[in-house]
C-alpha cells in the first residue's frame, strides 16, 4: 500500500511537470503583474501572476527574497536566469510545484543560499529541473533547504563517496557538472554504500562515469550507486557512462539495486551484465518505489552464453515497482536464454505512459518485446504505453512487438516495430505468447511495419487485440484511446499516437 500512495503522488507531479501550467508566478523577461513585494517577500495576487527577472536580480542584490505563489498561482515556474554575487538567500515557496527551465546561480559566496518549499497547503507538485536547466551551487559551505531538510552539497563524486560514507542516510546535492572521466574508472561501484538516504542531482550532469564489478566476484551490483533505497533520487542527468557488471549482478547506470522514488533521471551511454545478471540502462532492479520522467539511450547488454534465464530492459532489468512517464530510446541485446525487453526485461509491477523506440535483439531460446520481455506477476500490468523499435529472437524464442511472454492485463498501448525470429517460435506483432486468456484491452499492433499478420503469436483470434495497417494508424487515435492521454502529430513520433505527457524524444 505504501507503494502505490508515492505512485499516486508522482503521478500528479509527473503530469505537472511534463505540461504547462494554468495558473502560475513566473520569472520572466516579461513586465511584473500581479505580484505584490513587500520586505523582500513577493507574493502573487492571481492565478497568472510574472515577477520580472531584472526586478527579482535588483531584489536580491539589496537582500534576501522570498517568492510565494499562494493558493492562487499555485505553482512557481522559472522561465529566466537567475544569479547574484552576493550572500544572500533566495527562497521559492510554492503552494503545489516548482518548475525550472533556465539556469538559477547561486554562486560562489559561503553565506549564499537557496531555499525550496513544495506543497505548502497544496499537493501532487514536485521540484522539477527541465532538460538544459540547472541549479549551480559552487561553494559547498552555501546554505541549500528542500522542503526542510538541509542538504550537504558536493561538486565532485569523490566528496560525494566520502560524505555518503559518513552518513549513507542523509541528505546530498551535486552542485556543478562533473566530468567524471578523470578519475578513471571505479572497480565495483563509485558510491559502494547502500544508500538510504535522499539525492538531489539539481539538473547536472555527471559525464564520463566509468565503473567496472567483473573482478568484484558473483552478486555485486554496480552502478553509480550500489543500491538507493531511501528519499528520491532526482534532477540528475548521467551522460555517456559506462557501466560493466559481472555475473548474478543487478546493473544499471544510476544503481544496481532501486527500491526507492527515481524522479526525473537521464542516463546515456552503456550498461552491460554477464550470465544471470539483472541489467537496465537505469536500475538493475526496481522494487518497493516508482520511477518517473527518467530516460535512458545508448546500449544495454546482457551477455554470456550459458542459457541463464535473466533480464535485460532499456530502462530497467527486472521491475516490480511502477514505471510512468519513462521512456528508452537504447539498443538492448541479450544472449541465449535471456529476457530482453526495450523499457524493461521482466515486469511485475505496473507500467503506464511510458514507451520504447530501441531495437531489441535476444538470442536463441530467449524472450523478446519492443516494451517488455516478459510481463507477469499479480501485480504485473501495462496500460497507455506503446513501442516502436524492431523486435527479433533466435531459434526457440518468444518474440513480441510489444511484449514477448504476457500474463497480465495490458490496455490502451501499441506496437509498430517490425517483429521476426527464427524457428520453433511463438512470434506476434503485440505479443508473442500470452498467458492470461482475456486480459488486453483496446491494443493494436502495424500489419504494415511488424511483417505479422497475428496480433498474439500463439492465437490467431485473441480478444482485445486489432491489427491496423499503417494508412490507419496515422489517420486517427485508435477506438478506446483516451484524447487526453494521447495525441496526434505529422511532426512527432512519425504521425503514430504519442503520449502527451512524454511526447517522443
Amino acid at each position: 500500500m505504501t507503494v502505490r500512495l508515492r505512485v499516486s503522488i508522482l503521478a500528479a507531479a509527473a503530469a505537472f511537470c511534463t505540461s504547462p501550467a494554468w495558473a502560475a508566478l513566473t520569472v520572466s523577461g516579461g513586465a511584473t503583474k500581479n505580484v505584490v513585494c513587500n520586505a523582500g517577500v513577493c507574493t502573487a495576487t492571481a492565478k497568472r501572476a510574472v515577477l520580472n527577472s531584472n526586478d527579482l536580480h535588483n531584489l536580491i542584490e539589496a537582500g534576501d527574497v522570498t517568492l510565494q505563489s499562494g493558493p492562487k498561482a499555485q505553482d512557481i515556474e522559472i522561465l529566466a536566469v537567475i544569479s547574484w554575487a552576493n550572500s544572500h538567500h533566495l527562497t521559492l515557496d510554492s503552494y503545489r510545484g516548482i518548475k525550472v527551465t533556465k539556469h538559477i546561480d547561486v554562486g560562489n559566496f559561503s553565506n549564499a543560499g537557496l531555499t525550496v518549499t513544495t506543497n505548502d497547503g497544496g499537493s501532487g507538485g514536485m521540484f522539477y529541473i527541465a532538460p538544459r536547466a540547472k541549479v549551480d551551487i559552487e561553494s559547498m559551505a552555501a546554505s541549500l533547504v528542500i522542503n526542510g531538510a538541509t542538504y550537504q552539497v558536493a561538486l565532485d563524486i569523490p566528496t560525494l563517496i566520502v560524505d555518503i560514507a559518513a552518513n549513507p542516510t542523509g541528505h546530498f546535492a551535486l552542485g556543478v557538472d562533473y566530468d567524471a572521466g578523470p578519475d578513471g574508472t571505479y572497480q565495483g561501484d563509485a558510491i559502494t554504500e547502500f544508500f538510504t538516504g535522499t539525492f538531489e542531482g539539481l539538473g547536472h550532469r555527471i559525464s564520463r562515469l566509468s565503473v567496472d564489478g567483473r573482478n568484484g566476484g558473483a552478486g555485486q551490483h554496480n552502478g553509480m550507486f550500489y543500491g538507493v533505497g531511501g528519499g528520491p533520487i532526482s534532477n540528475l542527468h548521467l551522460i555517456n557512462a559506462d557501466i560493466r557488471a559481472g555475473q548474478n549482478a543487478g546493473a544499471g547506470g544510476l544503481a544496481g539495486l532501486c527500491f526507492t522514488e527515481v524522479f526525473n533521471v537521464e542516463v546515456t551511454g552503456r550498461v552491460s551484465g554477464e550470465a544471470g545478471s539483472q541489467v537496465g540502462g537505469l536500475c538493475g532492479v526496481a522494487d518497493n518505489g516508482s520511477i518517473a520522467n527518467s530516460h535512458t539511450s545508448g546500449a544495454v547488454a546482457g551477455t554470456g552464453n550459458s542459457g541463464d534465464d535473466r533480464d535485460v530492459g532499456g530502462l530497467v532489468g527486472l521491475n516490480d515497482a511502477t514505471i510512468q512517464n519513462s521512456s528508452s530510446s537504447a539498443k538492448v541485446t541479450g544472449a541465449k536464454g535471456w529476457t530482453t525487453g526495450g523499457l524493461a526485461g521482466s515486469n511485475a509491477g505496473a507500467i503506464q505512459t511510458s514507451f520504447a523506440t530501441g531495437a531489441i535483439v535476444a538470442g536463441n531460446n530467449g524472450v523478446a518485446g519492443g516494451l517488455v520481455g516478459s510481463s507477469a506477476g499479480q501485480d504485473a500490468s501495462v496500460r497507455n504505453s506503446y513501442a516502436t523499435g524492431a523486435a527479433s529472437g533466435g531459434t526457440g524464442s518468444t518474440v513480441g512487438g510489444l511484449i514477448g511472454l504476457n500474463n497480465g492485463p495490458v490496455s490502451d498501448s501499441y506496437a509498430s516495430g517490425a517483429v521476426a525470429s527464427g524457428s520453433g517460435n511463438a512470434v506476434g506483432g503485440l505479443i508473442g505468447d500470452d498467458l492470461g486468456g482475456s486480459d488486453l484491452t483496446d491494443t493494436y499492433w502495424d500489419t504494415t511495419t511488424s511483417g505479422q499478420s497475428h496480433g498474439v503469436g500463439n492465437n490467431t483470434g485473441y480478444p482485445g487485440v486489432t491489427g491496423l495497417t499503417t494508412e490507419q494508424f496515422l489517420a486517427g487515435l485508435p477506438a478506446g484511446f483516451d484524447p487526453s492521454v494521447w495525441a496526434q502529430d505529422p511532426a512527432v513520433n512519425g504521425g503514430f499516437p504519442y503520449l502527451l505527457a512524454d511526447p517522443a524524444r
